[in-house]
């Protein structure tokens, strides 16, 4: 989990006045921003301007540098069977696919480049 701040929530796709998707920007305990995409529609409205715990997981994962995408600098770490992105402000669920295809080193600090973000779950943060 990841404690985020809620800046913005924006709706995504929408058919007749029927919002399928969210993008949420928010801001990192290291005041970086980055924006969140809510496929769930776990519903953050009521949470503007409010930290939460949120669950994370990338789309996918890369080393190759690309100007295009998120990076990050970190490690990718292993626990209870998933691999994780984490430094100092963010936890990012990436799949074992792509870990294990490009054979990222784990525990190893780098810069890693980021696929959409999607936001899976959240807590709300006890003040």
């Amino acid at each position: 989990m990841s404690e985020i701040f809620i800046l913005k929530v924006e709706d995504g796709a929408s058919y007749n006045d029927d919002v399928y998707d969210y993008w949420i920007t928010c801001e990192l305990k290291n005041n970086q921003k980055i924006m969140l995409f809510d496929y769930k529609r776990i519903g953050l409205n009521e949470f503007l301007n409010k930290w939460v715990d949120a669950q994370i997981q990338a789309l996918f994962v890369q080393l190759n540098k690309n100007k295009d995408l998120l990076s990050l600098e970190g490690k990718i770490t292993f626990k209870n069977d998933k691999y994780f992105f984490s430094n100092e402000a963010i936890s990012i669920e990436v799949s074992n696919e792509d870990v294990e295809s490009q054979e990222l080193k784990l525990n190893t600090q780098s810069v890693f480049y980021f696929g959409r973000l999607d936001i899976v779950g959240f807590n709300q943060v006890k003040c």
